[in-house]
Protein backbone atom coordinates (compact mmCIF):
# COMPACT_ATOMS: atom_id res chain seq x y z
CA UNK A 1 0.00 0.00 0.00
CA UNK A 2 1.22 3.43 -1.20
CA UNK A 3 1.32 6.39 1.15
CA UNK A 4 -1.25 8.60 -0.22
CA UNK A 5 0.08 11.65 1.36
CA UNK A 6 2.95 11.25 -0.39
CA UNK A 7 4.21 13.22 -2.82
CA UNK A 8 7.14 12.79 -5.33
CA UNK A 9 7.84 15.88 -7.59
CA UNK A 10 10.05 16.05 -10.65
CA UNK A 11 10.48 19.10 -12.18
CA UNK A 12 11.49 19.94 -15.98
CA UNK A 13 11.75 23.13 -18.16
CA UNK A 14 10.77 23.08 -22.08
CA UNK A 15 14.43 23.69 -22.76
CA UNK A 16 15.61 20.72 -21.77
CA UNK A 17 12.96 18.91 -23.87
CA UNK A 18 13.95 20.62 -27.09
CA UNK A 19 17.52 20.10 -26.60
CA UNK A 20 17.58 16.41 -27.99
CA UNK A 21 15.19 14.01 -25.54
CA UNK A 22 14.12 11.21 -26.72
CA UNK A 23 11.14 11.97 -28.87
CA UNK A 24 8.40 9.91 -30.99
CA UNK A 25 5.49 11.14 -32.45
CA UNK A 26 2.55 11.35 -31.33
CA UNK A 27 -36.99 1.31 -5.00
CA UNK A 28 -39.96 1.12 -2.50
CA UNK A 29 -42.92 3.55 -2.90
CA UNK A 30 -41.50 5.90 -0.85
CA UNK A 31 -38.60 6.26 -2.63
CA UNK A 32 -40.91 5.99 -6.35
CA UNK A 33 -42.81 9.04 -4.78
CA UNK A 34 -39.44 10.91 -3.83
CA UNK A 35 -38.68 10.32 -7.81
CA UNK A 36 -42.15 12.02 -8.70
CA UNK A 37 -41.43 15.11 -6.07
CA UNK A 38 -38.29 15.49 -7.32
CA UNK A 39 -38.98 15.43 -11.41
CA UNK A 40 -41.91 17.60 -10.68
CA UNK A 41 -40.29 20.14 -8.09
CA UNK A 42 -37.16 20.07 -11.56
CA UNK A 43 -40.01 20.41 -13.82
CA UNK A 44 -41.09 23.40 -12.85
CA UNK A 45 -38.12 25.34 -11.63
CA UNK A 46 -36.57 24.68 -15.20
CA UNK A 47 -39.99 26.25 -16.74
CA UNK A 48 -39.38 29.07 -14.64
CA UNK A 49 -35.98 29.46 -15.52
CA UNK A 50 -36.79 29.60 -19.11
CA UNK A 51 -38.84 32.50 -18.74
CA UNK A 52 -36.95 34.39 -16.14
CA UNK A 53 -33.28 33.64 -16.20
CA UNK A 54 -31.67 36.01 -18.51
CA UNK A 55 -29.45 34.28 -20.83
CA UNK A 56 -26.26 35.73 -20.01
CA UNK A 57 -4.75 22.19 -37.55
CA UNK A 58 -1.69 20.19 -37.39
CA UNK A 59 0.96 19.80 -34.37
CA UNK A 60 4.00 18.18 -33.81
CA UNK A 61 3.81 14.80 -30.91
CA UNK A 62 6.58 14.45 -28.31
CA UNK A 63 7.24 11.72 -26.28
CA UNK A 64 8.79 13.01 -23.10
CA UNK A 65 10.77 10.10 -21.75
CA UNK A 66 11.27 12.09 -18.24
CA UNK A 67 10.03 11.32 -15.43
CA UNK A 68 -3.70 27.38 -8.35
CA UNK A 69 -6.04 28.89 -8.38
CA UNK A 70 -8.19 30.20 -11.36
CA UNK A 71 -11.14 32.09 -11.91
CA UNK A 72 -13.51 30.95 -14.18
CA UNK A 73 -13.44 32.69 -17.76
CA UNK A 74 -12.79 32.10 -21.36
CA UNK A 75 -8.92 32.59 -22.40
CA UNK A 76 -10.00 34.17 -25.49
CA UNK A 77 -12.88 34.88 -27.84
CA UNK A 78 -14.55 31.72 -29.37
CA UNK A 79 -12.96 30.97 -32.62
CA UNK A 80 -15.58 29.66 -35.98
CA UNK A 81 -16.47 26.57 -35.09
CA UNK A 82 -17.86 23.68 -37.45
CA UNK A 83 -18.41 19.93 -37.49
CA UNK A 84 -19.10 17.93 -40.64
CA UNK A 85 -20.50 14.69 -40.80
CA UNK A 86 -17.41 12.19 -42.50
CA UNK A 87 -19.33 8.75 -41.51
CA UNK A 88 -19.50 7.83 -44.86
CA UNK A 89 -16.15 8.79 -46.26
CA UNK A 90 -14.18 7.12 -43.09
CA UNK A 91 -15.36 4.51 -44.42
CA UNK A 92 -17.42 3.26 -41.27
CA UNK A 93 -20.55 0.93 -42.21
CA UNK A 94 -21.64 0.10 -38.37
CA UNK A 95 -24.96 0.08 -37.89
CA UNK A 96 -26.56 -1.11 -34.32
CA UNK A 97 -29.20 -4.01 -34.68
CA UNK A 98 -31.97 -4.48 -32.14
CA UNK A 99 -34.38 -6.32 -34.15
CA UNK A 100 -36.53 -5.70 -36.57
CA UNK A 101 -39.32 -4.30 -34.22
CA UNK A 102 -38.63 -3.23 -30.68
CA UNK A 103 -40.73 -4.50 -28.10
CA UNK A 104 -39.44 -4.63 -24.61
CA UNK A 105 -36.65 -2.70 -22.64
CA UNK A 106 -33.43 -4.62 -23.71
CA UNK A 107 -33.91 -3.44 -26.96
CA UNK A 108 -33.70 0.67 -26.56
CA UNK A 109 -30.84 0.89 -23.54
CA UNK A 110 -27.43 0.93 -25.59
CA UNK A 111 -25.08 0.71 -28.07
CA UNK A 112 -22.29 2.31 -26.52
CA UNK A 113 -18.73 2.18 -28.03
CA UNK A 114 -14.92 2.42 -27.14
CA UNK A 115 -12.23 4.90 -28.27
CA UNK A 116 -8.77 3.98 -27.61
CA UNK A 117 -5.01 3.61 -29.16
CA UNK A 118 -5.73 -0.24 -30.08
CA UNK A 119 -3.06 -1.42 -31.62
CA UNK A 120 -0.21 0.91 -30.83
CA UNK A 121 0.05 3.90 -33.77
CA UNK A 122 -0.95 6.32 -31.37
CA UNK A 123 -3.95 7.15 -33.57
CA UNK A 124 -7.33 6.30 -32.02
CA UNK A 125 -9.16 3.82 -33.12
CA UNK A 126 -12.91 2.20 -32.41
CA UNK A 127 -15.02 -0.50 -31.17
CA UNK A 128 -18.48 -0.69 -31.36
CA UNK A 129 -20.74 -2.95 -29.10
CA UNK A 130 -24.13 -4.40 -31.09
CA UNK A 131 -27.16 -5.82 -28.64
CA UNK A 132 -28.61 -8.51 -30.84
CA UNK A 133 -28.46 -11.55 -28.90
CA UNK A 134 -30.14 -15.17 -28.44
CA UNK A 135 -33.86 -15.38 -29.70
CA UNK A 136 -33.35 -11.98 -31.72
CA UNK A 137 -32.56 -11.78 -35.55
CA UNK A 138 -28.91 -11.87 -35.40
CA UNK A 139 -27.40 -8.92 -36.00
CA UNK A 140 -23.93 -7.84 -37.93
CA UNK A 141 -22.09 -8.09 -34.33
CA UNK A 142 -19.68 -6.16 -32.48
CA UNK A 143 -16.94 -4.07 -35.09
CA UNK A 144 -13.49 -2.96 -34.82
CA UNK A 145 -12.39 0.19 -36.92
CA UNK A 146 -8.62 0.50 -37.11
CA UNK A 147 -7.51 4.15 -37.51
CA UNK A 148 -5.19 4.53 -40.54
CA UNK A 149 -5.26 8.24 -40.39
CA UNK A 150 -6.53 10.94 -42.30
CA UNK A 151 -9.98 10.41 -40.89
CA UNK A 152 -10.13 7.07 -42.81
CA UNK A 153 -10.79 4.00 -40.55
CA UNK A 154 -10.42 -0.43 -41.79
CA UNK A 155 -13.10 -2.29 -40.97
CA UNK A 156 -11.06 -5.70 -38.75
CA UNK A 157 -13.74 -8.51 -39.79
CA UNK A 158 -14.10 -11.06 -36.48
CA UNK A 159 -11.57 -9.29 -34.13
CA UNK A 160 -10.26 -12.19 -32.12
CA UNK A 161 -13.51 -13.48 -30.52
CA UNK A 162 -14.79 -9.72 -30.42
CA UNK A 163 -18.08 -10.80 -32.39
CA UNK A 164 -19.74 -12.89 -29.44
CA UNK A 165 -23.36 -12.35 -29.91
CA UNK A 166 -25.11 -12.02 -26.30
CA UNK A 167 -27.03 -8.53 -25.88
CA UNK A 168 -24.25 -6.37 -25.83
CA UNK A 169 -24.83 -2.78 -24.04
CA UNK A 170 -21.20 -0.98 -23.77
CA UNK A 171 -17.70 -1.46 -22.63
CA UNK A 172 -15.15 0.52 -20.86
CA UNK A 173 -11.45 0.13 -22.09
CA UNK A 174 -8.31 0.33 -19.98
CA UNK A 175 -4.45 -2.15 -19.84
CA UNK A 176 -6.16 -4.09 -17.28
CA UNK A 177 -2.82 -6.51 -17.14
CA UNK A 178 -0.24 -3.22 -17.77
CA UNK A 179 1.36 -4.92 -20.66
CA UNK A 180 1.11 -1.97 -22.57
CA UNK A 181 -1.78 -1.77 -24.54
CA UNK A 182 -5.30 -1.16 -24.36
CA UNK A 183 -8.08 -4.37 -23.53
CA UNK A 184 -11.77 -4.12 -23.96
CA UNK A 185 -14.38 -5.13 -21.42
CA UNK A 186 -17.77 -5.46 -22.91
CA UNK A 187 -21.19 -5.36 -20.81
CA UNK A 188 -24.06 -7.04 -21.47
CA UNK A 189 -27.32 -8.78 -20.64
CA UNK A 190 -24.87 -11.51 -19.73
CA UNK A 191 -22.36 -12.51 -19.71
CA UNK A 192 -19.61 -9.86 -19.64
CA UNK A 193 -16.64 -10.18 -21.93
CA UNK A 194 -13.27 -9.39 -21.17
CA UNK A 195 -11.05 -8.99 -24.77
CA UNK A 196 -7.07 -9.13 -24.22
CA UNK A 197 -5.33 -7.69 -26.43
CA UNK A 198 -1.91 -8.96 -27.79
CA UNK A 199 -0.78 -5.56 -28.74
CA UNK A 200 -1.63 -5.92 -32.50
CA UNK A 201 -5.27 -4.86 -31.84
CA UNK A 202 -6.19 -8.56 -31.85
CA UNK A 203 -8.46 -10.08 -29.17
CA UNK A 204 -9.22 -13.11 -27.01
CA UNK A 205 -11.91 -13.30 -24.42
CA UNK A 206 -10.62 -14.13 -21.01
CA UNK A 207 -13.43 -13.09 -18.58
CA UNK A 208 -13.97 -16.68 -17.61
CA UNK A 209 -10.24 -16.78 -16.57
CA UNK A 210 -10.18 -13.36 -15.37
CA UNK A 211 -13.61 -13.81 -13.27
CA UNK A 212 -15.31 -11.24 -14.81
CA UNK A 213 -18.48 -12.83 -17.06
CA UNK A 214 -20.69 -11.14 -14.90
CA UNK A 215 -24.07 -13.08 -16.06
CA UNK A 216 -26.09 -10.48 -15.04
CA UNK A 217 -27.94 -7.27 -16.64
CA UNK A 218 -24.56 -4.99 -16.86
CA UNK A 219 -24.44 -1.87 -18.09
CA UNK A 220 -21.91 0.94 -16.95
CA UNK A 221 -18.56 -0.45 -15.79
CA UNK A 222 -15.22 1.47 -15.03
CA UNK A 223 -11.56 0.33 -14.18
CA UNK A 224 -9.32 2.08 -11.30
CA UNK A 225 -6.70 1.32 -8.74
CA UNK A 226 -8.95 1.68 -5.85
CA UNK A 227 -6.67 -0.10 -3.21
CA UNK A 228 -3.19 1.44 -4.60
CA UNK A 229 -1.75 -1.73 -5.40
CA UNK A 230 -0.44 -1.33 -8.49
CA UNK A 231 -3.31 -3.03 -10.48
CA UNK A 232 -6.83 -2.06 -12.00
CA UNK A 233 -9.42 -2.99 -10.22
CA UNK A 234 -13.42 -3.08 -12.16
CA UNK A 235 -16.50 -1.94 -10.81
CA UNK A 236 -19.89 -3.48 -12.87
CA UNK A 237 -22.88 -1.58 -12.52
CA UNK A 238 -25.32 -3.85 -13.10
CA UNK A 239 -29.89 -3.03 -14.16
CA UNK A 240 -32.48 -5.02 -13.93
CA UNK A 241 -33.74 -8.52 -13.29
CA UNK A 242 -35.64 -8.72 -16.44
CA UNK A 243 -37.57 -12.21 -16.82
CA UNK A 244 -39.42 -11.50 -20.53
CA UNK A 245 -41.28 -14.12 -19.89
CA UNK A 246 -43.10 -11.69 -16.53
CA UNK A 247 -44.19 -8.59 -17.80
CA UNK A 248 -47.03 -6.96 -15.20
CA UNK A 249 -49.84 -5.29 -17.22
CA UNK A 250 -48.49 -2.27 -15.62
CA UNK A 251 -46.12 -0.79 -13.23
CA UNK A 252 -47.09 -0.17 -9.68
CA UNK A 253 -46.67 3.83 -10.29
CA UNK A 254 -46.81 4.70 -13.54
CA UNK A 255 -44.96 8.13 -13.05
CA UNK A 256 -46.69 9.58 -16.10
CA UNK A 257 -44.25 7.95 -18.30
CA UNK A 258 -47.03 6.81 -20.18
CA UNK A 259 -44.66 3.94 -21.47
CA UNK A 260 -46.12 0.52 -21.81
CA UNK A 261 -44.80 -1.86 -18.95
CA UNK A 262 -42.40 -3.92 -21.15
CA UNK A 263 -40.38 -0.40 -21.51
CA UNK A 264 -40.95 0.93 -18.05
CA UNK A 265 -37.65 0.60 -15.51
CA UNK A 266 -40.37 0.62 -12.58
CA UNK A 267 -41.67 -2.51 -13.78
CA UNK A 268 -38.51 -4.87 -12.87
CA UNK A 269 -36.45 -5.01 -9.52
CA UNK A 270 -33.01 -3.61 -9.53
CA UNK A 271 -29.49 -5.87 -9.93
CA UNK A 272 -27.03 -5.64 -7.21
CA UNK A 273 -23.75 -4.02 -9.08
CA UNK A 274 -20.29 -5.88 -7.92
CA UNK A 275 -16.73 -4.42 -7.08
CA UNK A 276 -13.60 -6.72 -8.37
CA UNK A 277 -10.11 -6.63 -6.87
CA UNK A 278 -7.82 -7.37 -9.20
CA UNK A 279 -5.18 -10.33 -7.79
CA UNK A 280 -2.88 -10.66 -10.83
CA UNK A 281 -4.81 -10.63 -13.52
CA UNK A 282 -7.72 -12.62 -11.75
CA UNK A 283 -10.26 -10.74 -10.10
CA UNK A 284 -12.22 -11.16 -6.40
CA UNK A 285 -15.89 -9.94 -5.27
CA UNK A 286 -15.10 -7.26 -2.93
CA UNK A 287 -18.54 -6.21 -2.83
CA UNK A 288 -19.45 -7.68 0.44
CA UNK A 289 -16.14 -7.04 2.17
CA UNK A 290 -15.64 -3.39 0.77
CA UNK A 291 -19.21 -2.35 2.45
CA UNK A 292 -20.59 -1.58 -1.21
CA UNK A 293 -22.84 -4.09 -0.72
CA UNK A 294 -24.21 -1.80 2.44
CA UNK A 295 -26.53 0.94 0.02
CA UNK A 296 -29.48 -0.28 -1.11
CA UNK A 297 -29.59 -1.85 -4.77
CA UNK A 298 -29.88 1.07 -7.65
CA UNK A 299 -30.50 -0.10 -10.78
CA UNK A 300 -27.04 0.94 -12.53
CA UNK A 301 -26.53 2.97 -15.53
CA UNK A 302 -23.17 4.49 -15.28
CA UNK A 303 -20.19 4.61 -13.39
CA UNK A 304 -17.25 7.29 -12.71
CA UNK A 305 -14.07 6.65 -10.58
CA UNK A 306 -12.56 9.99 -9.40
CA UNK A 307 -10.88 11.07 -6.42
CA UNK A 308 -13.08 13.81 -5.58
CA UNK A 309 -11.89 14.22 -1.60
CA UNK A 310 -8.13 14.61 -2.93
CA UNK A 311 -6.93 12.00 -0.73
CA UNK A 312 -5.58 9.97 -3.52
CA UNK A 313 -8.15 7.56 -3.21
CA UNK A 314 -10.27 6.75 -5.99
CA UNK A 315 -13.98 7.37 -5.21
CA UNK A 316 -16.78 5.82 -6.79
CA UNK A 317 -19.98 7.55 -8.48
CA UNK A 318 -23.06 5.48 -9.53
CA UNK A 319 -25.55 7.11 -11.58
CA UNK A 320 -28.80 5.11 -11.20
CA UNK A 321 -32.08 4.76 -13.66
CA UNK A 322 -35.11 6.02 -11.12
CA UNK A 323 -33.33 5.24 -7.89
CA UNK A 324 -30.95 6.97 -5.80
CA UNK A 325 -27.38 7.74 -6.99
CA UNK A 326 -25.05 6.28 -4.73
CA UNK A 327 -21.52 8.24 -3.77
CA UNK A 328 -18.79 5.56 -2.32
CA UNK A 329 -16.38 7.53 -0.51
CA UNK A 330 -12.79 5.91 -0.51
CA UNK A 331 -12.09 5.66 3.13
CA UNK A 332 -8.80 3.60 3.26
CA UNK A 333 -8.20 1.64 0.07
CA UNK A 334 -9.62 -0.72 1.27
CA UNK A 335 -13.63 -0.45 2.24
CA UNK A 336 -16.08 2.17 0.94
CA UNK A 337 -18.68 4.80 2.50
CA UNK A 338 -21.77 5.90 1.37
CA UNK A 339 -21.68 9.30 1.27
CA UNK A 340 -24.39 10.57 -1.56
CA UNK A 341 -26.85 12.01 0.79
CA UNK A 342 -24.42 14.18 2.63
CA UNK A 343 -22.49 15.55 -0.36
CA UNK A 344 -25.40 16.20 -2.29
CA UNK A 345 -24.94 13.59 -4.82
CA UNK A 346 -27.66 11.15 -4.09
CA UNK A 347 -29.99 12.42 -6.80
CA UNK A 348 -33.44 9.61 -6.73
CA UNK A 349 -34.30 10.92 -10.30
CA UNK A 350 -33.37 9.16 -13.86
CA UNK A 351 -30.15 9.06 -14.23
CA UNK A 352 -28.30 7.68 -17.33
CA UNK A 353 -24.88 9.13 -18.30
CA UNK A 354 -21.95 11.06 -16.34
CA UNK A 355 -19.50 13.57 -17.09
CA UNK A 356 -16.43 14.59 -15.44
CA UNK A 357 -14.40 17.76 -15.61
CA UNK A 358 -13.99 21.33 -14.10
CA UNK A 359 -16.07 23.81 -15.75
CA UNK A 360 -15.49 26.81 -14.12
CA UNK A 361 -11.66 26.57 -13.72
CA UNK A 362 -11.03 26.83 -9.94
CA UNK A 363 -9.48 23.74 -9.42
CA UNK A 364 -12.66 21.17 -8.16
CA UNK A 365 -13.83 18.61 -10.54
CA UNK A 366 -17.89 19.22 -11.16
CA UNK A 367 -19.92 16.23 -12.31
CA UNK A 368 -22.97 16.54 -15.21
CA UNK A 369 -25.28 13.70 -15.43
CA UNK A 370 -28.13 13.21 -17.86
CA UNK A 371 -31.99 12.17 -17.10
CA UNK A 372 -35.11 10.81 -18.52
CA UNK A 373 -36.96 13.89 -20.23
CA UNK A 374 -39.25 14.90 -17.65
CA UNK A 375 -36.56 15.83 -15.54
CA UNK A 376 -33.71 18.38 -16.56
CA UNK A 377 -29.97 17.23 -16.93
CA UNK A 378 -28.27 18.46 -13.73
CA UNK A 379 -24.66 20.26 -13.27
CA UNK A 380 -23.34 19.67 -9.80
CA UNK A 381 -21.04 22.04 -8.93
CA UNK A 382 -17.96 20.76 -6.46
CA UNK A 383 -18.03 23.46 -3.81
CA UNK A 384 -15.20 21.37 -1.78
CA UNK A 385 -12.77 23.77 0.36
CA UNK A 386 -9.54 23.30 -1.36
CA UNK A 387 -6.76 24.13 1.45
CA UNK A 388 -8.75 20.67 3.43
CA UNK A 389 -7.62 17.33 1.43
CA UNK A 390 -9.35 15.08 3.09
CA UNK A 391 -12.90 16.85 3.70
CA UNK A 392 -15.68 15.50 1.79
CA UNK A 393 -16.57 16.96 -1.09
CA UNK A 394 -19.66 19.26 -1.44
CA UNK A 395 -21.81 19.49 -4.82
CA UNK A 396 -24.84 22.29 -5.45
CA UNK A 397 -27.17 22.06 -8.08
CA UNK A 398 -26.45 25.04 -10.20
CA UNK A 399 -28.07 23.36 -13.66
CA UNK A 400 -30.50 26.46 -13.94
CA UNK A 401 -27.79 29.44 -13.18
CA UNK A 402 -26.09 27.93 -15.77
CA UNK A 403 -28.80 27.71 -18.57
CA UNK A 404 -28.49 24.07 -19.02
CA UNK A 405 -32.16 23.05 -17.31
CA UNK A 406 -34.79 24.50 -19.30
CA UNK A 407 -32.97 23.35 -22.58
CA UNK A 408 -33.05 19.62 -21.35
CA UNK A 409 -36.44 19.71 -20.69
CA UNK A 410 -38.61 17.07 -23.44
CA UNK A 411 -34.96 15.59 -24.20
CA UNK A 412 -33.90 12.18 -22.61
CA UNK A 413 -30.29 12.50 -22.09
CA UNK A 414 -28.00 9.53 -22.36
CA UNK A 415 -24.31 10.09 -23.45
CA UNK A 416 -22.42 13.27 -22.26
CA UNK A 417 -18.38 14.97 -22.94
CA UNK A 418 -17.01 17.54 -21.35
CA UNK A 419 -14.82 18.64 -24.20
CA UNK A 420 -12.90 22.42 -25.09
CA UNK A 421 -14.33 22.29 -28.16
CA UNK A 422 -13.95 25.57 -29.77
CA UNK A 423 -10.22 25.85 -28.13
CA UNK A 424 -10.62 28.82 -25.86
CA UNK A 425 -9.69 27.34 -22.87
CA UNK A 426 -12.75 26.21 -20.97
CA UNK A 427 -14.87 22.95 -21.31
CA UNK A 428 -17.77 22.78 -23.62
CA UNK A 429 -20.77 20.30 -23.42
CA UNK A 430 -22.08 17.48 -25.84
CA UNK A 431 -25.26 15.87 -24.54
CA UNK A 432 -26.55 12.77 -26.80
CA UNK A 433 -30.60 12.61 -26.93
CA UNK A 434 -33.28 9.83 -27.82
CA UNK A 435 -36.08 8.67 -26.39
CA UNK A 436 -36.78 5.21 -24.51
CA UNK A 437 -39.30 3.58 -26.57
CA UNK A 438 -40.73 4.24 -30.60
CA UNK A 439 -43.56 5.69 -31.20
CA UNK A 440 -46.48 3.29 -31.41
CA UNK A 441 -47.38 3.72 -35.00
CA UNK A 442 -43.54 2.78 -35.49
CA UNK A 443 -42.27 -0.04 -34.07
CA UNK A 444 -38.86 -0.11 -35.61
CA UNK A 445 -36.79 2.49 -34.01
CA UNK A 446 -37.36 4.45 -30.81
CA UNK A 447 -38.27 8.29 -30.88
CA UNK A 448 -35.10 10.64 -32.23
CA UNK A 449 -34.58 14.09 -30.25
CA UNK A 450 -31.85 16.50 -30.91
CA UNK A 451 -28.18 16.01 -29.72
CA UNK A 452 -27.42 19.43 -27.78
CA UNK A 453 -23.84 21.08 -28.05
CA UNK A 454 -23.23 23.74 -25.29
CA UNK A 455 -20.61 25.94 -25.73
CA UNK A 456 -19.18 27.41 -22.28
CA UNK A 457 -19.57 31.54 -22.63
CA UNK A 458 -18.24 32.67 -19.25
CA UNK A 459 -19.49 29.64 -17.22
CA UNK A 460 -23.06 30.36 -18.70
CA UNK A 461 -24.02 27.43 -21.42
CA UNK A 462 -25.62 28.12 -25.08
CA UNK A 463 -26.52 25.00 -27.06
CA UNK A 464 -25.08 25.71 -31.09
CA UNK A 465 -25.78 22.38 -31.75
CA UNK A 466 -28.01 23.50 -34.89
CA UNK A 467 -25.75 26.14 -36.21
CA UNK A 468 -22.45 24.20 -36.18
CA UNK A 469 -24.11 20.88 -38.15
CA UNK A 470 -25.48 18.89 -35.84
CA UNK A 471 -28.98 19.34 -36.96
CA UNK A 472 -30.42 16.14 -38.15
CA UNK A 473 -29.59 14.33 -35.41
CA UNK A 474 -32.24 15.12 -34.26
CA UNK A 475 -33.78 12.08 -36.41
CA UNK A 476 -31.74 9.90 -34.61
CA UNK A 477 -32.24 8.17 -30.57
CA UNK A 478 -28.87 8.58 -29.89
CA UNK A 479 -27.33 7.00 -26.73
CA UNK A 480 -23.45 6.90 -26.62
CA UNK A 481 -21.72 10.04 -26.96
CA UNK A 482 -17.68 10.44 -26.99
CA UNK A 483 -15.38 13.65 -27.84
CA UNK A 484 -11.65 12.57 -29.76
CA UNK A 485 -9.09 14.00 -31.81
CA UNK A 486 -9.53 11.36 -34.33
CA UNK A 487 -7.85 13.05 -37.29
CA UNK A 488 -4.94 14.28 -34.96
CA UNK A 489 -5.20 17.54 -36.21
CA UNK A 490 -5.50 19.08 -32.55
CA UNK A 491 -9.20 19.49 -31.90
CA UNK A 492 -11.50 17.43 -30.85
CA UNK A 493 -14.37 15.47 -33.05
CA UNK A 494 -17.53 13.74 -32.67
CA UNK A 495 -18.53 9.95 -32.30
CA UNK A 496 -22.64 9.63 -31.54
CA UNK A 497 -23.99 5.51 -31.24
CA UNK A 498 -27.74 5.31 -32.55
CA UNK A 499 -30.04 2.82 -31.14
CA UNK A 500 -31.12 0.62 -33.98
CA UNK A 501 -29.33 2.48 -36.30
CA UNK A 502 -25.55 3.88 -38.06
CA UNK A 503 -23.08 5.42 -35.78
CA UNK A 504 -22.49 9.10 -36.69
CA UNK A 505 -18.62 10.60 -37.04
CA UNK A 506 -18.04 14.45 -37.13
CA UNK A 507 -14.94 16.40 -37.74
CA UNK A 508 -14.73 19.30 -36.34
CA UNK A 509 -13.23 22.06 -38.53
CA UNK A 510 -12.21 24.54 -36.36
CA UNK A 511 -10.89 27.31 -37.28
CA UNK A 512 -8.24 28.92 -35.05
CA UNK A 513 -6.95 28.53 -31.33
CA UNK A 514 -4.58 26.34 -29.94
CA UNK A 515 -4.12 23.18 -28.27
CA UNK A 516 -1.83 20.94 -26.27
CA UNK A 517 -2.62 16.51 -25.79
CA UNK A 518 -1.06 14.66 -23.13
CA UNK A 519 -0.81 11.13 -23.20
CA UNK A 520 0.51 9.45 -19.64
CA UNK A 521 1.82 6.03 -20.26
CA UNK A 522 3.79 3.21 -17.98
CA UNK A 523 1.65 1.43 -15.45
CA UNK A 524 -1.80 2.77 -13.69
CA UNK A 525 -2.91 5.82 -15.40
CA UNK A 526 -5.99 5.53 -14.74
CA UNK A 527 -6.82 8.73 -12.15
CA UNK A 528 -3.93 10.89 -13.28
CA UNK A 529 -4.38 14.32 -13.40
CA UNK A 530 -3.06 17.07 -15.53
CA UNK A 531 -2.83 20.43 -15.53
CA UNK A 532 -1.66 23.18 -17.26
CA UNK A 533 -1.62 27.14 -16.79
CA UNK A 534 -1.58 30.00 -19.32
CA UNK A 535 -1.15 33.43 -17.85
CA UNK A 536 -3.88 33.67 -15.40
CA UNK A 537 -5.80 30.89 -15.97
CA UNK A 538 -5.28 27.02 -14.42
CA UNK A 539 -7.01 24.34 -16.35
CA UNK A 540 -6.95 20.82 -15.19
CA UNK A 541 -8.33 17.34 -16.79
CA UNK A 542 -8.52 13.88 -15.02
CA UNK A 543 -8.13 10.30 -16.84
CA UNK A 544 -11.26 8.98 -15.28
CA UNK A 545 -12.67 5.52 -15.12
CA UNK A 546 -15.96 5.44 -16.64
CA UNK A 547 -17.65 8.39 -17.96
CA UNK A 548 -20.60 9.62 -20.77
CA UNK A 549 -22.95 6.63 -21.25
CA UNK A 550 -21.93 2.55 -22.17
CA UNK A 551 -18.49 4.28 -23.43
CA UNK A 552 -15.07 4.15 -23.70
CA UNK A 553 -12.87 7.23 -23.45
CA UNK A 554 -9.15 7.41 -24.41
CA UNK A 555 -6.50 7.73 -22.13
CA UNK A 556 -4.99 11.18 -22.66
CA UNK A 557 -6.49 14.78 -21.70
CA UNK A 558 -6.45 17.81 -24.23
CA UNK A 559 -6.86 20.80 -23.71
CA UNK A 560 -7.67 24.56 -25.83
CA UNK A 561 -5.28 27.11 -25.02
CA UNK A 562 -6.92 30.03 -27.09
CA UNK A 563 -4.36 32.71 -28.25
CA UNK A 564 -1.90 31.28 -26.10
CA UNK A 565 1.04 29.43 -28.38
CA UNK A 566 3.07 28.79 -24.50
CA UNK A 567 1.97 26.63 -21.71
CA UNK A 568 3.85 28.49 -18.64
CA UNK A 569 3.55 25.39 -16.83
CA UNK A 570 2.58 21.64 -17.06
CA UNK A 571 1.99 19.50 -13.93
CA UNK A 572 1.03 15.78 -14.17
CA UNK A 573 0.07 13.92 -11.42
CA UNK A 574 -0.20 10.44 -11.13
CA UNK A 575 -2.01 8.37 -9.02
CA UNK A 576 0.75 7.15 -6.55
CA UNK A 577 1.34 10.72 -6.09
CA UNK A 578 4.52 11.25 -8.34
CA UNK A 579 4.10 14.41 -9.87
CA UNK A 580 6.24 15.97 -13.18
CA UNK A 581 6.26 19.48 -13.79
CA UNK A 582 7.38 21.15 -17.53
CA UNK A 583 7.90 24.76 -18.01
CA UNK A 584 7.73 26.81 -20.78
CA UNK A 585 5.89 24.10 -22.80
CA UNK A 586 4.85 25.40 -26.47
CA UNK A 587 1.41 24.64 -27.45
CA UNK A 588 -0.19 22.92 -30.96
CA UNK A 589 1.59 19.27 -29.94
CA UNK A 590 0.92 15.85 -28.55
CA UNK A 591 2.87 15.02 -25.91
CA UNK A 592 3.34 11.22 -24.62
CA UNK A 593 4.67 11.62 -20.78
CA UNK A 594 6.38 8.57 -19.06
CA UNK A 595 5.81 7.78 -15.60
CA UNK A 596 9.47 8.60 -14.24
Amino acid sequence: MHDPGRNRVVRHVASTVRSGYDIHLMRPVARHLMVLVAGTLVALTAFLAYFFTPIGVGGRSLDLNTESDARPGAISPVPSIAFVDVTANSHITFTHFAGETIEDIRQVMSPGFGLADLNGDKLIDMFFVNSAGPGATRGPGNALYLNRGGMQFELVPNAGGADAGEWGMGCTIADYDLDGDQDIYVTALGPNRLYRNDGHARFQDVAEAARVADPRWSTGAAFADYDLDGDLDLYIANYLQFDPSFIPAQSEIRYDRNEPPAFSPYVFPAQADALLRNDRGVYSDVTESSGIHQAEAGKGMAVLFADLTRDRLPDLLVINDVSFNSFFRNMDGRTFEDAGAGCGLADPRSGMGVALGDYDNDGAFDVFSTHWQDESNVLYRNLSNLDHAHDAPFFEDVTIQVGLAAPSMGRTGWGASWADLDLDGDLDLLVANGYTSPAASDPTQCIGQPVMLFLNEGGRFVDHAAGVGLADMSQWAARGAVTSDLDDDGDLDIVISVNNGPVRVFENRLAGGHWLKVRPVGGVVIGTVVRIRCGTTTQQRMIVGGSSYLCGEPPEVHFGTGDSSVIDRLEVCWPDGTIQVFEEVPSNQSLMIRKP
